[in-house]
């Protein structure tokens, strides 16, 4: 099947976003990425050909998107850890979506691709918490104190080397607050009009079942309805790096927060990209019992998900599982 970014809101079929990158990339690099501040964006500059490598392993899985290199990438953060110039760092980010570029061309060359299916790049947007390094992309906690101008001089350098890199679209993710995607947001209007969108959230698990399911900073679902009607260029909006036991109540809490807002998503894509469940609010789990993650994807596309894939620990075999599922719904769908 063949689109475009500006297909999305048409497109019936289930699309399927890459993995995780820390996983698969931590497989090819020599130092732990785990303990590194720049976490993956230091395999920009120590290890580019793994980050190609990664690339090629979840095209070959069967992802639709693939996101570049760049969660934890700011010209800030190459500046602190890496003592680079600004400059020198903006460079960092456009190789990154070279990268993804070349790894997208070298496999569309391979013939690999199945019934001629394109792929997006999606330049990733981590949240200021991101490039403090300390798990508070989970709680939001910072937004107490940072300031708006600190949120501008972070975001805006990365956003305007992903666009004009050539990314397809952007993926605003793992965002704890509504308010630092609306700062986000509001840049990304005021320069790059044309840009489009998708928006993805941390989440808290909730205490009790049947409690409703909040940001990571404790915003409601309707706080995020609210933002997206706001800004035609997210197309599309989420949650990811959660447990897989939430994405289907907060699938569906989200369809009735709609539905009583008199919103109208069906045009928008609805994300969902969970982590393997070993990682809830900043902790691990025992990973005991862990089941694997395509047993709940037609349970996910039933409630509305249109666009799957998984965050940490989730790898290259865990999105090729995933096409499998979504291409036998997708067969299904298009039959009926």
């Amino acid at each position: 099947m063949k689109f475009t970014v500006n297909d999305l809101p048409n497109i019936r079929d289930i699309l399927v976003l890459d993995g995780g990158l820390w996983n698969e990339l931590s497989m090819r690099v020599s130092f732990d990425i785990a303990q590194d501040p720049l976490w993956t964006a230091k395999a920009l500059q120590l290890a580019p050909q793994a980050v190609f490598d990664t690339h090629m392993a979840y095209l070959k899985a069967g992802a639709d998107i693939i996101e570049t290199c760049t969660f934890q990438a700011t010209t800030t953060g190459f500046t602190k850890h890496l003592n680079l110039h600004p400059d020198k760092g903006e460079e960092l980010i456009k190789e990154a979506v070279a990268i993804a570029r070349n790894a997208l061309n070298e496999f569309d060359k391979s013939g690999l691709a199945v019934n001629g299916r394109n792929v997006l790049i999606a330049g990733s947007i981590g949240p200021y918490g991101a490039y403090l390094c300390d798990k508070s992309e989970y709680h939001g906690n910072y937004m107490y104190e940072v300031s708006q101008e600190d949120l501008v001089n972070l975001h805006l350098p990365r956003a305007r080397c992903l666009i004009e890199a050539g990314v397809d679209l952007l993926l605003i993710e793992t965002m704890p607050s509504v308010k630092e995607v609306e700062i986000l947001l509001e840049l990304i209007k005021k320069y790059y009009p044309y840009a489009k969108i998708f928006v993805s959230f941390s989440v808290r698990v909730p205490e009790k079942v049947g409690n409703p399911i909040q940001t990571g900073f404790g915003d409601d679902i309707s706080c995020i309805h609210d933002l997206i009607q706001k800004f035609s260029q997210v197309i599309g909006f989420g949650i990811n790096c959660c447990s897989p036991r939430i994405v289907t109540q907060f699938l569906e809490s989200s369809t009735l927060v709609a539905a009583e807002a008199s919103y109208d998503i069906s045009k928008l894509k609805r994300l969902v990209y969970p982590n393997s469940g070993q990682w809830d609010n900043c902790k691990y789990g025992s990973g005991n019992n862990i089941p694997s993650i395509e047993s709940d994807v037609k349970q996910w596309i039933l409630s509305g998900a249109n666009v799957i894939g998984g965050c940490c620990q989730l790898g290259a075999s865990d999105i090729s599982k995933i096409r499998s599922v979504v291409d036998e719904y997708n067969k299904v769908a298009l039959v009926e």
